[in-house]
Order: C-alpha cells, then structure tokens, then sequence
C-alpha cells in the first residue's frame, strides 16, 4: 500500500505541497489539526515553509484519506513551519 497525501493549495489552486501519511485529529466541533512530513511537488521534504499571513489562508485535500464526512480543511494556517509541519484548518 502506498503512501496517503494530502494535498495543501492556496485559494487559487497554486499547490504549496503534500503532507504523506500525514494525521489528523480534530480539536472541537469545527476546528481540526493536521501534522506530518511536508513534501514539494517532487517529492523532496522542506526544511521549512514560511507562515502564512491571516489573509492567504490554505486549502487541504483530504479526499484520499478516506476519512467519513471529512473531504477537505479550509482556512489552513501554519502552525510549525518546521519538520514535523503542523497547521490548523475547520471543517468545510
């Protein structure tokens, strides 16, 4: 079985990158966290990704992880910029 990614865009669909494998634990009702290695489009880890400001906020594809009534994060913000990444989203 390969690797799960879920990948990580802005709003205009610009991929930032791809967690693999990465895990997700929902916080409260509507707030949810995702962590884990942080890849480029090849493929290869980021030493570090830059924060993103309140106003540029993320998108993560969950669809390939198959998680019940999850398809996806919205309003993403990084939270660790280094390895292991951690980011903060809600529920669509």
């Amino acid at each position: 079985m390969g690797d799960v990614k879920a990948r990580v865009s802005s709003l205009h669909g610009q991929t930032i990158g791809y967690f693999i494998n990465p895990k997700v634990e929902i916080l409260c009702e509507k707030d949810c966290e995702i962590s884990g290695i942080f890849v480029d489009e090849q493929g290869q880890p980021y030493d570090r990704i830059e924060f993103n400001p309140e106003v540029v906020p993320y998108v993560v594809d969950l669809s390939a992880m198959s998680l019940s009534g999850l398809p996806s994060l919205n309003k993403v913000y990084v939270q660790r910029g280094r390895q292991p990444v951690r980011m903060t989203g809600i529920k669509p």
